[in-house]
Formats: structure tokens, C-alpha cells, sequence
């Protein structure tokens, strides 16, 4: 029968629309922030703010290439793709080479629509609309994606060329970005530690610099929200243009929300606010160009009472009660515990033009970040402040690219200082390295090695209660990569990745030893713990409607947190979590597909999967992994109107371990999303809602789902405004 099943889909395959190969069509552009499209295709790319666009996936054929500044059209040429040799682009005092070579697309990109489906969510939820990508959740305003099972310090963040270090306090805190600083998102599903660090086992995510206008003196895009749901608000709007040749971009988003609920009561204490904001500037010369970047996170963010108990007792009573212990009105107040963030980054890259026209860069970075909580149980309830975490880190690279070559060295430095209960110890952080990248038409392959250093100089707890002075550990993490790219059919292609990853431990898993606010945990690390090596195969078949995906990791001596007994700490009663290593093995699945079903009807398939196991050969499951989730959506598309409605259905995690969870996995659910938008000239109206049934469900493996439903019925209304001042002619 299997065999049967296998012809019938290679034949379904073979009788799709011919494309002998698929081609990437790349380039630069001296209009940054305009719009290049491929006619009569219709695919239509950004120009980045550096004029790099970059089209992943093209058929044979001719087309008429044409760039967009605004309204206008400043550039077009007829090309065929396949081309021998290069061919030029733009003005007769503004010619680029515009290169195109056989391609497999490798990155997702977050569909634009996130911005006017769910503006209020954090950049996890944005993130889940990518195949691969799930939601952890430690609250409703603490979520963190969760790629192919994979998170915390097995995903790395990036933006304005720089990695993001927060994600050393442990395993469920939210990344300080705000969504709206970038232009675009970009997600690597799967690793990709080459060209962004040890740290790339699960994948990356990208927010490069933002995109600027260079044509128009001043633009313009606002948006504004309100939510049922905790009825609140959001704000977001930026300007940018150009002045006497530099590109400029201001952005800024203010939000506030009340008390969330779930359907039958008020999740207390889940009130927040938030401030955010950024700016950009740019110039570009004949042979160099200089960008700077700077963000700030501001954050007060209520977290779940019902969590956080004073005693043993209380906590035994609090899981198992089918409702909260502790319950409230509606109210804006933020009030303990909840936590106080702050995120400040700067960025800056100037770029220099070699005579053979490869691009040297020089990048430097800086951040900033604070984390103070106050706590509702405990001994600092009290005393106002129990946690004050602060972590500042200095990046610098320098990168040499001229296709098909990518190569860099970099050197970073951190150093953390932690004050009141103890969570984390003060470390120091030295590490640098680098890495090399080789890509070919079909193929691409390379090598990084990033030797590292902690110096642990107060607070260090050993996992056996003893404290230590100081503690010194040396690690040699390095990666190796190999893709290679296929044709399996006229239309379809055939991406193969074998990736070798060797990851230090992080502080928290070295040396937590203390109560974890955001996932109502003590954590307990520990200082034996080994780098972790990690071999994965993952393939992507991919063509215009449908694209597979799956991956099989295994590590040797895998690092991971096991849920064990209730403790009392200084700052209340929690679960434990413990750090431990061992063999594992685990695989992943994706599938998407879209088509036009019928005249302006679309319709969509999403669903994921993963299996897992550690302790090899003992038939004990991976703990704390997401069911399977399969998404449908039928969408209509009609001038300026846009309808979707879609269902996700998420299934129980019916293989769990047992002796590592307090309480088996809860059921499953379904949930129906609705979207409507209606767009006319410069302004665009958008009405959406998530579980509109209004259902109680309790995700898993989010640790909250011991305590409390998760949120219910959100009904958003949001409208967005463009503009752009031309110049005068």
C-alpha cells in the first residue's frame, strides 16, 4: 500500500506547473526602502536599507524587472532567467550588478499581516505564524518561540547585526525586541550556528536594519489598537526620509493593558505597560557606507498571582484546584510580583567597497540590560525589591564578503552584576572567535569556532548547597555546516543540511540556584554540566503551493531542565527545576500549503510535530515538548478586501515522562481567529479576534497551565496610516 501512496504523490508532483529549476535573482539598488518587482510574476521584494534586494525563488523565463520609490518607477530592465554573465541595473551614473544564481530559499519571513493581526502580542506570537515555530508561554506577556522543540539559548537573536545576550537569565524570558523597531523579520528554521553562533541549534531570528527611504524628504506609517481583552490599547508610528543625503528613521510604540481573563475569571495581576522605541541613520557614498542603530525596552509587566505562594501547602492547593486560589476584578494596576525591564542596544557598521568590489564591514555594538522584580510571597515581598539583574555586553566584528565567500572575526564581552536574592551569580564573559562561509550555486558550507570563557566571582552556589568563591570554566564551542540543493521534479526542489554543533552552558544552567519569577520555578543548576554536542539532518522539499519539512537531531550529552518536588526558598513555594545531561534523540515536522481553491478563495494547511528521547534505550520521553498542531485557514481576497477564518487544532502530548511532570499533559483544543481588513488609499481598517468560541484550554508544556486556563475571547480593532512627502520636481 506504502509503495502505492508513493507513486501516486511523485506523480502528483511530476504534474504541476513546469519549472525546470528554481533561480535566486540578487542585486543592489540606489533606493533603499523602495520596492523591486519581477513582471508578470508578480513577486515583489524590499530594497534594504544597504539597496540590496534579493528574489529567492524564480522560474525560467523572461521578465521585466522594476523598481518602485514610492509611486514612482525609477528603474526597469527586461532580463531572462537563466543569464550568462551579469547584467546592470538603474541609471546610467548608477549602475549595480544584479546576479542570479540557483537557489533554495532557507529563511521564513513573519508575514507582514502579523502587524495588523496581533500588534498588541509579544515577537513570540508574531514568530508562530512561521511552520516550525510554537509558543511557550510563562504568562500572557511572557512567551518565547519555541522552534523545532528548541529554546532559551538554542535560538539566537539578532538585530542591527549584533546578538542579543539576555537570554542568559534562563530558559522562559521573554526577548526584549520590539517588533515594530523593524522593517522586516526574518526566522532561520533549523540551525544555522555558521554565520550566527554556537547558539543557533534550533534556528535564528534576524531583525536587520531597518529599511530607509532615501527618495521621499519624509514618510510616514502609524497604527493604532485597541483590545477587548484586557482592554487596552497600543500605538505605534515611525517617520523616516531623507536630509542633505542622510536617511533617517524614528520609530516609537506605547502600549498599556488591564487585568486579562480567561472565560469563567480574571487572571490577577497580568496588567502591564510599555514603552519602546528607536532610530536609525544612514549615508551612503561610492565606496562606503556608515549605519547606526539605537533601541530601548521599556517594560513593567504583571505576572500571574496565582503562581506564586508563600507555602507548601498553598501550592499542593493551587495545582490541584480547578480555579485559582487567588482572584480579583478587572484593574490596571500593576502590583507584585511583576517585573521592570529595561533593554537599551546601539549599533554601529560602517562598510568600505575594496577595489574588487568585495564589502568590508566593521561592526560595533553595545547593550544594556536590567531585570528587577518584586515579589507578592517571601521574604522580599517586604522589602520592595528582591531581584535586580544587570547585564551589559561589547561586540565587535569585522566581516570580508565577496560572493561566493563569507568570512569574519568577532570578539564579545559580558559582564553580569546581580543584586538581592539570588538567582543567577555575577560573571564575567570573554569570548571571541571565526567563522567561515562558502556559497555555492547548489551547495554551501562552513566552519566556526568561538572559544569561551566565564569567570564566576560572587554568589556561586554549588548544587551540593556549598558555596565557592569563585569558579572558572573554559569551553571551545565550534560549528560545521554543509547544504546541498537538489531538483526532485519539474516544479519541486529537494534541500539537504547536516550541521554539527558544539554549545556551551549557559550561567543559568551552570549556576541557578534560586527562585525564577517568570515560570514559577527554583531553578537549580549545575557547575559539572559539559558542552553539549549536537549533529542534525533536516531536508525541505519545496515547490509554489506546498513545502515539507523535517529534521532529526541527536546529542550525546544533552542538557535539559527536569521538573521535579515542590521546595520552600526564601522567596516562596515552587517547583523545581534541576539541570541535567544525557544522550537524546528527537525529530521534527512541518508542512504548508496554500493554493487558490477557486476564484478569490485561498486556502491554507499548517501543522507541525515533534517526538523525542532521552535516556536512550529506556523508552523515556523527552520532557516538556508541544503536541501536534495542525492549522487551516480559508482566505478571500477581492480589491481592498481581505477575509480570513482559520482553526487550530493543538493535540495532547500523550508521550510525557511520567517521574518528570508534577501532572500529565492537559487535553487538547481547538481554537477559531477571524480576520477582516479593508484597505482604501493610505489607510487600512482591520477587525480580528482569537478564540472566539471563548474556550478554556491549558497549552502544554507552559508551566502556568498548573495554576490557570489561559486567556480567552480577544476582539481587536486596528488602523494604520501611511503617507509620503515627494519631492517637488
Amino acid at each position: 500500500m506504502a509503495k502505492w501512496w508513493l507513486l501516486l504523490g511523485w506523480g502528483w508532483l511530476w504534474t504541476q506547473a513546469p519549472c525546470t529549476a528554481w533561480y535566486e535573482v540578487r542585486g543592489y539598488a540606489d533606493w533603499p526602502g523602495g520596492v523591486v518587482e519581477l513582471k508578470p510574476s508578480g513577486l515583489r521584494e524590499p530594497i534594504d536599507s544597504t539597496g540590496f534586494f534579493r528574489f529567492r525563488a524564480v522560474c525560467p523565463g523572461q521578465y521585466l524587472l522594476r523598481v518602485y520609490a514610492g509611486e514612482h518607477t525609477v528603474a526597469e530592465t527586461l532580463i531572462t532567467v537563466p543569464v550568462a554573465g551579469a547584467f546592470f541595473l538603474g541609471e546610467a551614473h548608477r549602475l549595480h550588478e544584479v546576479v542570479i544564481a540557483e537557489h533554495l530559499p532557507r529563511a521564513e519571513h513573519v508575514p507582514r499581516l502579523a502587524q495588523l493581526s496581533v500588534p498588541e502580542a509579544s515577537l513570540a506570537t508574531w514568530l508562530s505564524q512561521v511552520p516550525g515555530v510554537t509558543l511557550s508561554w510563562a504568562g500572557p506577556l511572557l512567551q518565547k518561540p519555541v522552534i523545532e522543540g528548541l529554546r532559551g539559548t538554542r535560538i539566537a537573536y539578532w538585530q542591527a547585526g549584533q546578538p542579543l545576550a539576555s537570554q542568559q537569565w534562563g530558559e522562559d524570558h521573554a526577548p526584549e525586541i520590539d517588533p515594530f523597531s523593524a522593517e522586516e523579520i526574518e526566522v532561520h528554521v533549523g540551525p544555522s550556528p555558521v554565520r550566527h553562533g554556537t547558539e543557533a541549534i534550533g534556528g535564528s531570528v534576524l531583525l536587520p536594519f531597518p529599511s530607509l527611504c532615501c527618495l521621499a524628504p519624509i514618510e510616514g506609517r502609524f497604527l493604532a489598537s485597541g483590545f477587548w481583552n484586557g482592554q487596552g490599547g497600543l500605538f505605534s508610528g515611525r517617520l523616516q526620509g531623507t536630509l542633505r543625503g542622510w536617511g533617517y528613521r524614528f520609530q516609537g510604540t506605547l502600549s498599556r493593558g488591564g487585568t486579562w481573563r480567561t472565560p469563567s475569571y480574571f487572571l490577577t495581576g497580568t496588567a502591564s505597560r510599555q514603552l519602546h522605541g528607536s532610530f536609525t541613520l544612514m549615508r551612503l557614498w561610492s565606496r562606503w557606507q556608515l549605519r547606526t542603530f539605537y533601541a530601548q525596552y521599556n517594560a513593567d509587566l504583571g505576572i500571574f498571582q496565582g503562581m506564586h505562594v508563600g507555602n507548601l501547602s498553598d501550592l499542593e492547593r493551587a495545582v490541584a484546584s480547578p480555579v485559582p486560589l487567588v482572584t480579583s476584578q478587572f484593574s490596571y494596576q500593576i502590583q507584585p510580583p511583576f517585573q521592570q525591564v529595561v533593554h537599551e542596544l546601539w549599533t554601529l557598521s560602517v562598510g568600505h567597497v575594496l577595489p574588487n568590489e568585495a564589502l568590508l564591514t566593521l561592526t560595533y555594538g553595545r547593550q544594556y540590560n536590567r531585570r528587577q522584580e518584586k515579589d507578592a510571597q517571601g521574604l522580599y515581598a517586604l522589602s520592595g525589591l528582591a531581584l535586580d539583574l544587570q547585564l551589559t555586553s561589547h561586540f565587535v566584528q569585522l566581516s570580508y564578503e565577496k560572493s561566493p565567500l563569507l568570512c569574519g572575526v568577532f570578539a564579545q564581552y559580558q559582564r553580569n552584576y546581580r543584586q538581592y536574592a539570588y538567582f543567577i551569580p555575577g560573571y564575567v564573559r570573554w569570548q571571541g572567535g571565526a567563522f567561515l562561509l562558502y556559497r555555492h550555486a547548489l551547495w554551501e558550507g562552513g566552519l566556526r569556532i568561538e572559544p569561551l570563557l566565564y569567570d564566576f566571582y560572587e554568589g556561586v552556589i554549588l548544587r551540593e548547597g556549598r558555596s565557592a568563591g569563585s569558579r572558572r570554566h573554559f569551553f571551545l564551542p565550534a560549528a560545521a555546516e554543509l547544504t546541498r540543493s537538489f531538483a526532485v521534479s519539474h516544479n519541486y526542489r529537494l534541500q539537504l543540511q547536516g550541521v554539527f554543533t558544539s554549545r556551551a552552558p549557559n550561567p543559568a544552567e551552570l549556576y541557578a540556584y534560586g527562585y525564577h519569577q517568570a515560570q514559577a520555578t527554583l531553578d537549580i543548576g549545575a557547575n559539572t554540566l559539559t558542552p553539549e554536542p549536537t549533529f542534525s539532518l533536516r531536508g525541505t522539499l519545496a515547490g509554489p503551493s506546498i513545502a515539507l519539512q523535517g529534521a532529526v537531531y541527536y546529542s550525546p550529552a544533552w542538557i535539559w531542565g527536569q521538573l521535579g518536588e515542590p521546595m520552600l526558598s526564601l522567596r516562596g513555594a515552587a517547583l523545581t527545576l534541576r539541570y541535567v545531561q544525557g544522550a537524546a534523540l528527537w525529530s521534527s515536522w512541518s508542512v504548508r500549503w496554500e493554493r487558490r481553491l477557486w476564484g478569490d478563495f485561498f486556502g491554507e494547511v499548517q501543522g507541525q510535530g515533534l517526538w523525542g528521547e532521552v535516556r536512550l534505550l529506556r523508552g523515556y520521553p523527552m520532557p516538556l515538548l508541544p503536541g501536534p498542531t495542525v492549522t487551516s485557514a480559508l482566505r478571500w481576497e477581492k480589491g481592498p478586501w481581505l477575509c480570513k477564518l482559520s482553526w487550530s487544532q493543538v493535540f495532547r502530548q500523550v508521550r510525557y515522562a511520567q517521574p518528570a511532570e508534577y501532572l500529565p499533559p492537559p487535553p487538547g483544543y481547538g481554537l477559531l481567529s477571524a480576520f477582516l481588513q479593508y484597505r482604501h488609499k493610505e489607510w487600512t481598517l482591520t477587525l480580528s479576534g482569537d478564540n472566539l468560541l471563548n474556550r478554556r484550554y491549558r497549552p502544554y508544556p507552559n508551566l502556568m497551565r498548573f495554576f490557570a486556563d489561559n486567556p480567552g475571547r480577544q476582539i481587536r480593532v486596528v488602523m494604520a496610516y501611511s503617507f509620503s512627502a515627494k519631492k517637488e520636481e
